[in-house]
């Protein structure tokens, strides 16, 4: 934790001021909100997007307040001391998911000091706290069998899209990975229960209809291209267990037409799988199943060069991905 709080204190070697516009004006809406106490959105004003994701101004707000911090020349110290919180979350997922010590710091150090990570837990911006909830999150969902976990969860998956839309999407999704794995686990071994299922979507997946619904209250700008088909240019639509360690997903990218991707987990990391295409039109797997750690087969559609999907199977020897020929009806 001591290197990531180095890392992020770094700007403030340079000025005391925000690193980055984004926080202007949200200590300006801080210091409104402290000088006014009330939080209000001006559809006219030039800050209106930021008010309409008042998340990061109410949490420095209140903290200026009881503090007694300077809303601007002081955020950009309490931005850091807060984000390197996240190595915790991240330690104790990697721990988790390994087993090992090992793992934990080695997920840890790469909150710490990841390029894109580090750049946006250090400066003043809407997402900075949002990628502290991230793993917060996801770690109080993983072990939601205690209800203080699953409680506590449910309340920041509540304020989280009041941070920021993209980080929202992000740990919502991540929530609903969970669900899933969950679930096919009990499928797996004949305890699947519908009162557990529904339980998790509404305490999880579900709570993106509030989301989108404040979203679409406050009319915020590029959420239609946020949630546009197009936009969503990656897909994982099947996964297959073969053991805790190997696990694959299958799915789609998009490179000029649609192509089929396949990603595989080892139990410490994800990593793409080159899978093959037959032609160059769209390709796509939907579905993925897994016989042994060298029988998996995935399937899906391929466009011909007449615009016809016909029937796409490929097949994990162990070694690579090759096609295999399949039929199709009425071609």
């Amino acid at each position: 934790m001591c290197v990531a709080l180095g890392a992020r204190l770094v700007p403030l070697t340079f000025s005391p001021l925000p690193f980055g516009i984004d926080g202007f004006a949200l200590a300006r809406i801080s210091n409104d909100i402290v000088a006014k106490g009330t939080w209000r959105i001006d559809p006219i004003g030039v800050n209106s997007y930021n008010e309409k994701l008042p998340g990061f101004s109410l949490l420095w707000a209140a903290a200026s307040s009881v503090g007694g911090f300077a809303p601007l020349t002081q955020v950009q110290l309490f931005v850091p001391l807060v984000t390197c919180l996240a190595v915790l979350p991240a330690y104790l997922l990697g721990v988790k998911a390994t087993g090992r010590r090992l793992g934990g710091f080695a997920a840890g150090l790469f909150v710490a000091v990841f390029g894109s990570f580090l750049l946006l837990t250090s400066s003043v911006s809407k997402e900075s706290i949002g990628l502290l909830v991230f793993p917060v999150v996801l770690l109080l969902f993983s072990e939601r069998r205690d209800m203080r976990n699953r409680a506590l969860a449910f309340v920041l998956l509540l304020f989280l899209p009041f941070l920021h839309p993209l980080t929202t999407l992000l740990t919502l999704g991540g929530v609903a990975s969970l669900v899933v794995f969950a679930q096919r686990r009990a499928i797996a071994r004949g305890r699947f229960s519908i009162k557990s299922f529904s339980l998790d979507v509404a305490t999880g997946p579900a709570l993106a209809v509030p989301a989108w619904a404040y979203y679409s209250a406050v009319q915020l700008p590029y959420l239609a291209d946020l949630l546009a088909p197009d936009a969503l240019v990656l897909f994982l639509h099947g996964v297959a267990l073969s053991s805790p360690n190997d696990v694959w997903a299958v799915g789609l990218y998009i490179n000029g037409a649609p192509q089929t991707l396949v990603e595989h987990w080892n139990g410490i990391s994800w990593s793409v799988i080159p899978s093959p295409n037959v032609g160059t039109n769209t390709n796509y797997l939907y579905g993925v199943a897994a016989i042994s750690p060298t029988d998996i087969w995935a399937v899906g559609f391929y466009d011909d060069p007449t615009g016809h999907d016909l029937t796409l199977t490929e097949h994990w020897d162990g070694m690579n991905w090759t096609v295999i020929p399949s039929p199709n009806v009425n071609t």
